[in-house]
């Protein structure tokens, strides 16, 4: 009976062992997240942003559902360190990390952090933007000057390191990946120069050829410099070295037969291909393309990002959402069933979205007198009252409406401006639709009467 006794002790006491285990693996395959969050919509995303994070869809990512004071927390499976992003601050995790936070979608640099990496959170404040051309802050810093804005860039870049130096406890793998960050940054501002200066100095057409000139030969030795010590797998994590990532190719075609290139370039191109097709035969072609994939991170992000994809496609129903009209009275999409229905999505931020609305207007008004069309106008603003005062001051006209992002999961809003038409039936007619600019979306819309 003792003997008997004694196994069931040691098995019990071995079944408690492995279940604390389990649970303290667990534990460390997640970072806990809490605070405040300030002048963001009713949903936040919290958004992966490393190279396997770039492989999703919208509605994979995860959402923090703050309460009316902002308040929130939230549990981050992660199984190594990475990058994410709430608003416009970027965050560094790691498993166990324990980070709490108070974050404004409006002033990037007054957020707080305490906890966990709070060095390197603190740090990454003033992480640049890369689709602003990086250290050239949207042209801010162009200079009278091609060699003027250079050395403007390269000062930046040398204060950016030595702040970086001035941070204590930093780990290893933070201050490489920031290190490379600069360097990817000098490489982007670079390369925007010539985007940004001719704008900036209203150039004719002459003075832009003889700038372009003049740029091609002064900017080679500088991204000889720095595109050297770039060529690392590890820094695809970063958002700015993916944005130069195939400008890189270009300069240093030999990586081209790197496995770790061809993974990368073939997961993205695979990518574009779920994002832009709407056709669901055409979809279910890719699997084959996907499982033939040699990395099997970026394979099973796809396989994901295909999956979700295949949920909604042209032909089948549309999925209904709520969004708020000027007096924040709530409207249904389905509240218009029985007739054709444009939806323009766009944001007061969004540059090409703000040169359609005139467009928009005009064919509003083309069709004005056609009754089985609805044109509606939905913005994505996280800053109700900035749509508020925008529509306003533009006098905007029709239907507009605002609605969180989040609400858009099922139409993979990856980039504004957007269009879907629905038709009478409440059918997906176009999930990509043309945009007013194009010149053939009138024809198109009245061969659905």
């Amino acid at each position: 009976m003792q003997s008997g006794y004694s196994i069931k002790y040691l098995l019990c006491v071995m079944l408690c062992l492995l279940i604390n285990h389990s649970n303290a693996q667990q534990k460390q395959e997640q970072a806990f997240l809490k605070g405040v969050v300030k002048n963001f919509s009713k949903q936040v995303l919290l958004e992966e942003i490393s190279d396997y994070g770039a492989l999703e869809l919208p509605g994979e990512q995860q959402l923090i559902n703050p309460d009316s004071a902002g308040n929130f927390s939230a549990v981050i499976e992660i199984k190594k360190s990475n990058y994410y992003r709430i608003g416009r601050n970027i965050l560094f995790l790691s498993p166990g990390d324990k980070l709490e936070c108070t974050i404004d979608r409006n002033s990037s640099e007054t957020a707080k952090f305490f906890g966990s990496h709070q060095a390197e959170n603190d740090y990454l404040k003033s992480t640049p933007f890369p689709k602003a051309g990086s250290f050239l802050v949207g042209g801010k810093n162009i200079k009278p000057t091609l060699q003027q804005t250079i050395d403007t860039i390269i000062q930046i870049a040398d204060a950016r390191i030595k702040l970086l130096e001035k941070f204590s406890s930093l780990s290893p793998t933070f201050f490489n990946l920031e290190k490379a960050r600069v360097d990817a940054d000098i490489v982007n501002s670079l390369a925007f120069i010539k985007v940004y200066f001719p704008i900036i100095n209203k150039y004719n057409e002459q003075q832009k050829n003889d700038f372009y000139a003049n740029y091609e030969n002064t900017i080679i030795p500088y991204f000889e410099k720095y595109l050297k010590y770039l060529i690392n797998r590890d820094y695809l994590e970063l958002p700015v070295y993916r944005n130069i990532f195939l400008f890189m190719c270009q300069k240093r075609p030999q990586i081209l037969n790197f496995q770790w290139v061809i993974n990368w370039r073939s997961a993205e191109r695979v990518f574009e291909n779920i994002q832009n097709e709407s056709i669901r035969n055409k979809l279910e072609i890719l699997k084959d393309t996907i499982e033939a994939l040699k990395d099997s991170g970026y394979k099973n992000k796809l396989l994901l990002s295909l999956a979700y994809k295949l949920k909604l496609n042209t032909g089948d129903t549309a999925v209904d959402f709520t969004m708020y009209d000027q007096d924040n009275k709530k409207i249904n999409l389905s509240n218009f069933s029985g007739k054709t229905i444009y939806i323009d999505i766009w944001a007061t931020w969004c540059g090409p979205c703000l040169k359609e609305l005139p467009l928009l207007d005009s064919l509003r008004q083309s069709l004005k007198n056609v009754d089985s069309i609805v044109f509606m106008s939905l913005s994505i603003d996280d800053n109700v009252e900035q749509w508020k005062t925008f529509k306003k001051n533009k006098k905007l006209k029709g239907n507009q409406f605002i609605v969180s992002k989040r609400m858009l999961d099922s139409y993979y809003i990856t980039e504004i401006p957007r269009a879907i038409i629905i038709n009478k039936n409440f059918k997906i007619a176009a999930l990509y639709a043309e945009l007013p600019s194009s010149g053939n979306l009138k024809k198109f819309l009245e061969s659905m009467e």
